[in-house]
């Protein structure tokens, strides 16, 4: 990334795009980030969740759009699972080069957070007062 030019570019205007190859149309909801593959997850109001890769000039890998508003989300330190919430559960899918595979759907009361612990041997999810547990290799 070319930290002169995002200053060059302040100058001339206050709001710089990190991912100009693509963005969400609407508010970001939530965003993760992976340590050993490098990408970043993010959720937006036009229901899309988008994977980017950095080292690829921060292009969009994926773009997979949901029919429910998504509430969180949380990519796994691998980078190769997806977690994200919604109004009334929980997805977990791998990512692909074809898309998403879904390997589970937790029926829950709006899941609004979602974590993964770091070595991502444990994921989080907190749905109103409740917090689920799940292990994050064998989803149980």
């Amino acid at each position: 990334m070319n930290l002169s030019k995002i200053e060059s570019e302040k100058k001339k205007d206050s709001v710089v795009p990190l991912f100009p190859n693509s963005q969400h149309f609407g508010p970001v909801k939530d965003i993760s980030s992976s340590l050993g593959r490098g990408v970043i997850a993010s959720i937006g109001a036009d229901n899309y969740l988008r994977i980017w890769n950095p080292d690829k000039g921060w292009i969009c890998e994926l773009a997979y759009e949901f029919q429910e508003p998504p509430l969180s989300v949380a990519i796994h330190p691998i980078g190769l699972q997806v977690a994200i919430g919604f109004g009334d559960k929980l997805k977990v899918a791998y990512l692909s080069s074809e898309g998403l595979m879904v390997a589970l759907e937790n029926v829950s009361k709006e899941c609004k957070s979602v974590k993964y612990n770091r070595s991502g041997s444990y994921l989080a999810a907190g749905s109103e007062m409740t917090i689920t547990i799940l292990c994050g290799y064998t989803l149980s």
